[in-house]
């Protein structure tokens, strides 16, 4: 328990002194506390993602409940419409669910969410503009 406690401890000072400060008293301890509630959550969402890529239903649920809403502001942001973000952020959370095998424990899942939101909606926004280029065109052709 010494070496888990001690570990802790330097990654809280470490963090202090990119932040430039000196920690000492109970400063340290909150900040201390902290380092390990993190660390305890990583830990919890590490196990998640494992359990998720060996196709455990459950943890693929709660990674999805976890990250929705983050993944629901991206398509809102790309859309600014309730129902097509709310379809779009659907159609990310699917694409996770058929792609749990390719999850990475030692990687930030939360990035991995956004990153497949972003891309799904970069790529419905090309789709759309190329339809709308062969709308274009087959209107001036009618000309």
């Amino acid at each position: 328990m010494f070496h888990l406690d001690d570990r802790y401890l330097k990654e809280a000072e470490r963090e202090a002194r990119k932040a430039g400060r000196v920690l000492e008293g109970e400063a340290l301890n909150r900040e201390l506390s902290d380092v390990i509630s993190q660390s305890k959550a990583k830990a919890k969402e590490r196990q998640l993602v494992i359990s998720a890529r060996k196709g455990n239903a459950e943890s693929i649920t709660e990674l999805i409940n976890r990250y929705w809403k983050r993944v629901y502001r991206i398509c809102y942001g790309f859309t600014w419409n309730i129902e097509e973000a709310e379809e779009l952020a659907q159609e990310v959370c699917f694409k996770v669910w058929k792609t749990h095998d390719r999850l990475d424990p030692d990687k930030n899942i939360g990035a991995y969410f956004a990153k497949i939101a972003k891309n799904h909606c970069t790529d419905l926004l090309r789709k759309n503009e190329r339809r709308g280029d062969l709308a274009r065109d087959q209107m001036d052709s009618i000309d």
